[in-house]
């Protein structure tokens, strides 16, 4: 006998016969979610929508949350920031930081690439001198679009391989099945 069990040695869970509460609140759930993506949409970051993208470093450990709110009373759109390491950027641990900045909305007949350097360039000057700008890329937005577009074509091509994977491993019915949980996975 265990000194801790957590599961009882004796179970007995219909679980077959609720089989049918289980498929409705299922539906349920899935309704909800396809009726919020309906409604609001997807929530894309950086890499989808365009933006900034600064690598940069300190001296010493960066406190990001204070580093956040200095980015954020730029007035840009949304920012992330996140460490990252590797090399130089781990003496001191955690002195490189990633930072992600949408981009300004431009009217009709504005440039783009402008907005974005105002951007880059009001990051530089907020930061001063304590940081070192290691790297500036700027993702436009129909390099973001090719991105979301090659995203759905790899998903839907992994989701068809899985799908004939199963059917010549196993059986065509379960193919279906497995097409049905992988669609049911991705929503």
């Amino acid at each position: 006998m265990p000194l801790l069990r957590f599961i009882p040695e004796s179970t007995h869970v219909d679980f077959v016969g609720l089989r049918y509460i289980a498929f409705a609140i299922d539906g349920i759930l899935l309704l909800i979610s396809i009726v919020s993506i309906a409604w609001h949409g997807f929530n894309l970051g950086i890499d989808f929508t365009g933006g900034v993208l600064m690598e940069v470093k300190s001296a010493q450990t960066v406190d990001i949350g204070p580093l956040r709110e200095e980015i954020n009373t730029l007035g840009f759109g949304e920012s992330q920031l996140q460490f990252y390491g590797g090399g130089e950027c781990d003496r001191p641990l955690n002195s490189c930081v990633l930072i992600r900045v949408q981009p300004e909305q431009v009217k009709a007949g504005q440039d783009q690439n402008v907005a974005d350097q105002r951007v880059v360039q009001a990051i530089k000057t907020k930061l001063g001198n304590e940081f070192t700008i290691r790297n500036t890329s700027v993702v436009g937005p129909k390099v973001s679009q090719e991105l979301f577009h090659d995203g759905v074509i790899a998903t839907l091509l992994a989701i068809c391989m899985i799908a004939i994977y199963v059917a010549v491993r196993f059986e065509w019915q379960y193919g279906i099945g497995a097409i049905a949980s992988l669609i049911h996975d991705v929503s």
